[in-house]
């Protein structure tokens, strides 16, 4: 049975931050598909942005933004047209708009950040663009999450939001984070389209680093089918009107936008996942964290392996599936320890010791054929331990 839509969370007005949608046509007819959201002056920013080497104009615009390090003005984000491989008319197109908006917004266009999702290969209309522009610039208020979140869906079932609050030494700040994406989601920087907003005081060096950290173990290591995409960003805005987060404050700073970013990750795969199922990848005992997560990813990966999840059955051709769990973790090339290998299905041991179970059970098999399915491998050979999540559609 397919995920039902969560209900999006309370989203109060959040100080130093302004937005508004509005429809165009430009990616969908008859729905807002653009947003606007603007910031207070002092504002920083950081952000991940996709390693695709094919990508998009808003992408290298924005990731020159980022390396300027210049305080942002506004974040616009269209949906249902990724402005990817549209020749020099795509990159005017978003050199006009961070003009048009700067003009409106008395700023400085080098410091209007764009976003893109959609398809690609499709010219954007440049007058449509930029006369949403102007109406998104007079429509701002500071009431408009829930229709921020829909408006820059686009394969998406529903809406994706959340929200966590981090007390510091100075009071509580609080953190917003919205999200888009179903498909082309591969973990290789942060995956599909998303922005995160807080009023917490924070440097934009801290800012950084708490993303590099905190999308390590979230965005990084989730999967659907092993596409990223041309257009992924990850965004972060921090407006600084509210509490401050000083030095003593950095890891649980660090620890809200990691839960944040769960959260979201999360949501991306529950919506992705239709009537196939959840994977989690758990690997345990590895030499590093990193290692573990490499171990992780190449059973998440194996075409093999996905295709007897998606039947759901632990035994294939009187083979057991957990033969096919170790030869791609094998596949890693991470040091194992051969003969104190185990592995869990569902929290039933398939292979102890290095040796496959001929008869797990039934508690192994109802684990391989739930609509969650939780591998854990144990690689005995050190204290390394990483999470990798993936959906497995079914089979047909």
């Amino acid at each position: 049975m397919s995920d039902a839509a969560p209900p999006l969370p309370s989203m109060p007005p959040l100080a130093g931050v302004s937005l508004a949608t509005v429809p165009t046509a430009i990616g969908y007819a008859g729905r807002d598909d653009i947003l606007m959201a603007s910031f207070a002056p002092g504002t920083v920013a950081a952000g991940v942005l996709t390693q695709n080497s094919a990508a998009a104009a808003p992408v290298l615009w924005t990731r020159q933004r980022l390396a300027n390090a210049d305080a942002p003005a506004a974040l616009l984000i269209n949906a249902g047209n990724a402005n990817c491989y549209t020749g020099q008319a795509g990159h005017r197109i978003v050199k006009d708009a961070a003009a048009r908006a700067a003009v409106r917004l008395d700023a400085n266009p080098e410091n209007i950040y764009i976003c893109s999702t959609g398809r690609i290969g499709q010219q954007v209309p440049p007058q449509a663009m930029l006369d949403a522009i102007d109406t998104l610039a007079d429509q701002r208020g500071d009431d408009n999450w829930h229709a921020a979140a829909r408006a820059i869906m686009t394969t998406d079932r529903w809406p994706k939001a959340a929200v966590v609050k981090v007390k510091t030494s100075d009071g509580t700040a609080t953190l917003y984070g919205l999200a888009k994406g179903t498909s082309m989601l591969a973990p290789n920087m942060a995956t599909t389209i998303n922005a995160v907003f807080t009023d917490a005081k924070i440097s934009r060096a801290d800012l950084q680093a708490a993303l590099d950290a905190a999308v390590v173990t979230t965005y990084n290591s989730i999967s659907v089918d092993e596409t990223t995409s041309t257009n992924d960003s990850l965004l972060v805005f921090a407006t600084g009107a509210g509490a401050t987060v000083s030095k003593d404050d950095l890891g649980a700073f660090q620890a809200a936008l990691m839960d944040l970013l769960h959260q979201m990750a999360q949501a991306l795969l529950a919506d992705a996942r239709k009537d196939g199922r959840l994977v989690e990848c758990r690997v345990v005992g590895a030499e590093t964290d990193a290692a573990a997560r490499n171990i992780a990813r190449s059973i998440s990966r194996s075409l093999l392996l996905r295709r007897v999840l998606a039947t759901g059955q632990l035994f294939a051709a009187d083979q057991s599936s957990a033969g096919r769990i170790l030869a791609a973790a094998g596949t890693s090339l991470e040091a194992m320890a051969r003969e104190r290998l185990t592995i869990r299905v569902g929290g039933a041991i398939v292979l102890r010791d290095g040796e496959v179970i001929a008869h797990p059970g039934d508690a192994a098999r109802n684990g391989f054929a739930g609509d969650r399915v939780e591998i854990v491998f144990n690689a005995a050979v050190g204290k390394g331990i990483g999470t990798v999540w993936t959906v497995v559609p079914p089979a047909t």
